[in-house]
């Protein structure tokens, strides 16, 4: 993903923890998704593919909040 120190602080008006939020929020979005189309499998299998996803996607919303607290909020252009 993105290495601090070879890429520019600023890039079109997004820091490093606001294009680190949105890559985030992609990430649950994709998640979502896929979770829409499960594999076939036993019904154990299903809801444990599910159990993670669902952790996967709590994980990267807490992230986005953290995320949104570190960031400054943005100016109006």
């Amino acid at each position: 993903m993105f290495k601090p120190g070879t890429e520019p602080e600023m890039v079109n008006g997004r820091g490093y923890a606001s294009r680190l939020r949105y890559e985030t929020q992609e990430l649950a979005r994709d998640l979502r998704q896929q979770t829409r189309s499960l594999p076939d499998g036993s019904a154990e299998q299903v809801q444990q593919i599910e159990q993670v996803m669902d952790q996967l996607e709590a994980i990267a919303t807490d992230l986005d909040g953290l995320l949104a607290s570190a960031s400054p909020p943005m100016e109006a252009a």
